[in-house]
């Protein structure tokens, strides 16, 4: 009987690493920008390893504050690539970078090392589509910040967008900016308000254009990023430009909604959002 046992958990765990078999791998990608090496997990879908002639869309992760590189890789995972059919690529951005090029802080050049450094990088080193129309960007709070900020600025590197409550304009939290790290990253608001306007996500929104962005939002109701998306949304729909908001109903407490196990669900969301963009160059939910 223990052997029959022993055999059956072994077949257990067999099928269990055949469904998710996904590659994940840390690796080292030097910046010339920062002058240092940047810790990246990279994670490479089964069929990566099958198929020497495939190449695969990539999804660059961002992280939040507070968390690193292997914060997507432990969320999603090889369940996730597995089943997007990409390649995830997850830098690390520090605690709390916010995924600038800082304009006070010359150690911090994230916009530079992510869309042109760790970009090229990749495509170099991994049988990637290497165009816009085989990569997206997505991340949760400062990444979803992140995401946002890259992918307007660089539209002809990232051809969709998936904001998971992204802190997209953190004017409005006074209170938290030293918290979070804003201060470092952007000197201090009351003698340098320009370089804050500048450095909104939703200042590079309103220069957007309707086909300019394939951007879904994903905001939980209690969220205390809500108002801040809701702005984003309100500023693309004035300007006619068509993309996607979705607001999930939460609890009064707003962490209800700012949560690993909620951006777990709304990362599900996105990946079916950019699988859609890649197979069809349609983004969408349909």
């Amino acid at each position: 009987m223990n052997t029959l046992r022993g055999a059956l958990a072994v077949v257990a765990l067999t099928l269990a690493i055949d469904v998710c078999a996904a590659v994940i791998e840390t690796i080292k990608v030097p910046s010339a920008a920062m002058g240092r090496d940047i810790p990246v997990t990279v994670m490479l879908p089964d069929a990566y390893g099958r198929d020497s002639g495939m190449r695969y869309p990539v999804v660059y992760m961002l992280h939040g504050a507070g968390d690193n590189h292997t914060t997507f890789a432990d969320e999603v995972g090889r369940k996730g690539v597995d089943e997007g059919g990409f390649i995830g690529v997850c830098p690390d951005g520090e605690r709390k970078s916010w995924w600038y090029d800082s304009p006070v802080n010359p150690k911090w050049k994230y916009e530079t090392f992510v869309a042109k450094e760790l970009v090229a990088w990749i495509d170099s080193r991994y049988r990637t589509r290497a165009n816009k129309e085989g990569r997206a960007i997505t991340g949760g709070s400062m990444g979803g910040h992140g995401a946002c900020w890259l992918g307007f600025r660089h539209r002809d590197v990232f051809g969709a967008i998936g904001n998971i409550y992204g802190g997209v304009d953190v004017r409005r939290h006074r209170n938290s900016w030293k918290v979070w790290g804003l201060l470092d990253c952007l000197g201090d608001y009351g003698s340098d308000k320009e370089t804050w306007d500048r450095h909104m996500c939703v200042t590079e929104a309103a220069k957007l254009r309707n086909g300019d962005v394939n951007l879904l939002t994903v905001v939980g109701t209690g969220d205390f990023f809500l108002e801040d998306n809701r702005q984003l949304h309100r500023i693309l729909t004035e300007n006619k430009v068509a993309h996607l908001h979705l607001e999930i109903r939460g609890e009064d407490d707003s962490h209800s909604c700012h949560t690993h196990p909620f951006r777990k669900m709304a990362a599900a969301v996105v990946f079916r959002y950019f699988r859609n963009y890649f197979t069809t160059g349609r983004a969408g939910l349909e």
